[in-house]
């Protein structure tokens, strides 16, 4: 193996390498596990929530940034021992490099290193995986793009928390009448009432009696009577 095959220790690139934080917002961005907890300590920091702001473009292009060949070289080196290589020259291992590097070209370290740990986990890896596999990994798996993850908390924690809306203002108590008003409501209702026949719908309503003889109209003397009174 040569130094085009460097296997380096860890698997994928230091969160570090990024934009130059404070250690205390760098520590709620990218150490704190809780997304609620990060953006609600941040957005009561009116210092953490400006450096936020301010560190927003640095950390979107970060999580954007594409892996380079070394990091590349880095990721897929580590499973060396897992996947052994064949002797290879120079020329061979350049050869070899060039197809991966063609196949990842775009991705970001996250992504291939995701991809690179989907493969270590399939039944089928036998052999190390091609590169045109590795990028569908890659582009499929879910991947822990920690400044992606920044950017999202920084984001989150800069926009204007939406105004509540106000509780609705009880209605002002009415003002109760004074026992004079309400004994003068009181004459005023009965005088009222007083002026009304208050019977008059449910007083018995005299009927002629149906076994009264009737004349030649038809009409029985006592219905006539009681026609008349209502004329």
């Amino acid at each position: 193996m040569n130094a085009l095959t460097a296997t380096p220790h860890s698997k994928t690139t230091s969160p570090q390498l990024g934009p130059d934080l404070s250690a205390p917002l760098k520590s709620w961005l990218l150490v704190e596990r809780s997304d609620h907890q990060s953006i609600e300590t941040i957005r009561r920091s009116d210092i953490l929530r400006a450096e936020a702001e301010q560190a927003m473009p640095a950390l979107r292009e970060a999580a954007l940034t594409p892996a380079t060949e070394d990091q590349i070289r880095q990721i897929i080196g580590a499973r060396f021992a897992l996947f052994p290589q064949p002797q290879r020259n120079d020329g061979q291992w350049a050869a070899w490099w060039a197809d991966y590097y063609d196949a990842l070209r775009g991705l970001t370290p996250y992504a291939v290193e995701a991809g690179m740990a989907a493969w270590v986990r399939s039944p089928e890896a036998e052999f190390m995986a091609k590169p045109g596999k590795l990028r569908e990994l890659a582009l499929t798996v879910p991947n822990e793009n920690v400044w992606a993850r920044a950017h999202h908390r920084a984001q989150t924690a800069s926009r204007p928390v939406a105004s509540q809306q106000e509780p609705a203002k009880p209605e002002p108590e009415r003002e109760r009448p004074s026992p004079e008003a309400v004994k003068a409501m009181l004459a005023d209702f009965r005088l009222k009432m007083a002026e009304k026949d208050t019977f008059r719908d449910i007083r018995a309503k005299i009927r002629p009696s149906p076994q009264a003889r009737v004349d030649e109209t038809g009409i029985s003397a006592e219905a006539r009577a009681l026609m008349a009174r209502h004329a």
